[in-house]
C-alpha cells in the first residue's frame, strides 16, 4: 500500500538521483551539497518507513477503470459532469478512484454511469460527480451494485464525501529490513 511515508520516502530519493546526476554531469559543488542533503532525507525517509510499517491489503482492490457514461431523457439543462468511480469489495473497502472523466450532457438529459469489467473483488460500485475537476461528490446513497447502472435524479447532484486516496492498509508489516515472501 502507498502510505505518506511511502511517498515521501520516494520524493527524497528522487531528488536524491536527480542531485547526484547533475553534480556527476556538471562537477559542481553545488549540486553535491543538494545531493548529500537530499541523500541525508532520503535515508532517513527510508528508515522511518520501515519503523512504521509496509502496508499491506489482505484484499487488494485495483484501481477502477474510467467509466462508461451515456445519457437517458430527463429535465437537466445541457451541462458539463466531471465524474470518478471506485469500486467496492464486500468488506466495505473502496479502492482508488478512476482517472476523472468530463461529459456532456445535452439539454432535457440525465446521465447514466455504468462499469465495465469488474474485479473478481468488487460486488459494488460508487460514483462521483461534480461541476468542476474539484467539486465531486458522492452521488450514491449506497453502493451501485455490480451489473447495475447509476442514473442521476432529476433533482440534480446531492452533497456527498469527496472521492478518497484508495484503499487503507489492513495490516502493516515492520521489525524488519526485508519483506517476507509468501
Amino acid at each position: 500500500m502507498v502510505s505518506r511515508q511511502l511517498k515521501r520516502w520516494q520524493a527524497l530519493h528522487t531528488l536524491e538521483i536527480v542531485y547526484r546526476d547533475a553534480f556527476n554531469n556538471q562537477l559542481n559543488d553545488r549540486y553535491q551539497a543538494k545531493f548529500l542533503e537530499y541523500q541525508a532525507l532520503s535515508r532517513d525517509a527510508r528508515e522511518r518507513n520501515f519503523r512504521f510499517g509496509v502496508g499491506l491489503a489482505l484484499t487488494p482492490i485495483p484501481q477502477a477503470q474510467v467509466p462508461v457514461i451515456s445519457a437517458v431523457a430527463g429535465t437537466i439543462p445541457e451541462t458539463t459532469y466531471y465524474a470518478q468511480t471506485s469500486w467496492v469489495a464486500v468488506s466495505g473497502q473502496e479502492g482508488e478512484p478512476s482517472e476523472m472523466t468530463a461529459y456532456d450532457a445535452p439539454a432535457g438529459s440525465l446521465p447514466v454511469v455504468q462499469m465495465a469489467s469488474p474485479p473478481a473483488v468488487a460486488t459494488a460500485f460508487n460514483v462521483y460527480l461534480g461541476l468542476t475537476p474539484d467539486g465531486l461528490a458522492l452521488q450514491n446513497q449506497t453502493p451501485v451494485p455490480v451489473g447495475q447502472s447509476f442514473t442521476l435524479p432529476g433533482t440534480g447532484l446531492t452533497a456527498g464525501a469527496a472521492p478518497g486516496d484508495g484503499q487503507s492498509a489492513d495490516t502493516y508489516i515492520s521489525g524488519g529490513w526485508m519483506l517476507r515472501r509468501g
